[in-house]
């Protein structure tokens, strides 16, 4: 499993659900873990099972284009398999 976060302002109106949804359409599973929003910005914390590297690159893209100043971290001791 990997530990994926997100951040974003809270400007960019992102929220769990659109980013679950993101999650979804790339094929990922996933549980939300942490949701922290203030006037200025959003946190989420996920695991999450990416199939493929792709598919981290797809949900990326696809957050960027809600927000390009989105933030997306990624932590898994074991790595992905390519």
């Amino acid at each position: 499993n990997l530990y994926l976060t997100v951040t974003s302002p809270a400007a960019a109106k992102l929220g769990a659900e659109r980013i679950l949804q993101a999650l979804t359409s790339v094929g990922a599973a996933a549980s939300l873990k942490r949701f922290d929003q203030t006037p200025e910005s959003l946190e989420a914390a996920f695991v999450v099972d990416f199939k493929q590297v792709a598919h981290l690159e797809q949900f990326t893209k696809q957050l960027q284009e809600v927000s390009p100043e989105v933030r997306v971290s990624c932590l898994d001791d074991r790595g992905l398999l390519a």
